[in-house]
């Protein structure tokens, strides 16, 4: 009876030995991934993953451009279904064509300078989850039409900067950036929440909803706050309830 007691003792301790160094590895692995990525690949950001590249990490760059190393890192299209991806710079559509897929997690740019749809299309589809970029955001140049389709979780600009310094633009259809670009891109928002911090009233602040390149159902609104212009619109049971008053006021109105 003692020699099978002492025998699942030894066990449990081993097996808790081995989950801990297991679970040590997989957090010191994730806290110290590195991008290896290339063209043809199509990458996902996970739940577990927590990467944070160097400061002269320029994510969707044309491979080798920037003369730093490890700091252009291509791909063929990459999805965030959760965990943490950083780097200093964002690009997309620079050497092809571009598909970026977030439903979760948490994709940044900490660098204030995020270009989506550079000199090939891109789409965009976010669902879920948080895309940061810490200061100026194009969305379309000089090719094509870049769409970002929003349907859930938050795009958040100028998050980085004191007082903040978030600017939404889209060149060739924005007088105030770029000029000589003639490709906008085009926002397709249903859901989830665009917020934009700036010092004072970013050029496509509060009128945002009144841009051409902006598709959004009736009843978006955006609001300033002092700090921060925030966009939004209301969930279906909302718009309902809003239908439904309306009609109620119809119907005493004419009663």
């Amino acid at each position: 009876m003692s020699v099978k007691k002492r025998i699942v003792l030894v066990g449990t301790k081993n097996v808790v030995f081995c989950v801990a160094i297991a679970v040590l590895l997989a957090v010191v692995g994730s806290a110290s991934a590195q991008l290896t990525w290339g063209p043809a690949e199509d990458v996902v950001v996970q739940a577990g993953d927590n990467i944070v590249e160097n400061a002269f990490s320029e994510l969707g760059w044309d491979a080798g451009a920037c003369g730093e190393a490890n700091c252009d890192f291509q791909f063929n299209s990459l999805t965030v279904t959760g965990g943490y991806l950083e780097a200093e710079r964002l690009y997309s559509g620079t050497v092809q064509e571009h598909v970026i897929n977030i439903s979760g997690g948490h994709l940044k740019e900490r660098g204030g300078v995020a270009t989506l749809g550079y000199d090939h299309n891109s789409t965009i589809n976010q669902s879920g989850g948080i895309l940061e970029t810490s200061g100026f955001t194009a969305i379309g140049r000089s090719a094509g039409t870049t769409e970002y389709n929003l349907s859930g979780g938050q795009l958040l600009i100028g998050s980085d900067t004191p007082g903040g310094n978030g600017n939404l633009y889209m060149p060739g259809n924005d007088p105030n950036c770029c000029g000589g670009y003639g490709s906008p891109g085009v926002v397709n928002f249903s859901g989830g929440e665009i917020v934009i911090k700036a010092e004072d009233w970013s050029p496509t602040g509060l009128d945002i909803i009144g841009q051409s390149w902006f598709n959004a159902p009736n009843g978006a609104t955006a609001t300033w706050d002092g700090q921060a212009t925030t966009v939004t619109v209301p969930e279906p049971a909302c718009l309902a309830l809003m239908g439904l008053g309306g009609l109620m006021m119809l119907w005493r109105r004419r009663a």
